[in-house]
């Protein structure tokens, strides 16, 4: 239970720091980088809704054609759930 609340406690540090890191990301890459981070992060932490906000902000501004598809197939993965 201790590990798992340290596990909580580390993507939710993880989710903050991907949130401030957001507004300064210099290129496009990074800030779908940054959002499929977070969404990853709240996958993790069964937060699915959420999850796919930031998979679909991030498909919405991808340019590169693979990054675009692991995104829709995270997003497609959560519909599958």
């Amino acid at each position: 239970l201790k590990r798992e609340k340290l596990a909580m406690e580390e993507f939710e540090l993880a989710i903050m720091k991907g949130q401030n890191r957001l507004p300064n990301a210099p290129s496009n890459w990074e800030k779908v980088d940054t959002l499929k981070s977070i969404g990853e992060a709240y996958l993790e932490i069964g937060q699915d809704r959420t999850a796919l906000q930031y998979f679909q902000r991030a498909e919405e501004i991808v340019d590169d054609g693979w990054q675009k598809g692991v995104i829709m197939s995270l997003i497609k993965d959560i519909g599958k759930e």
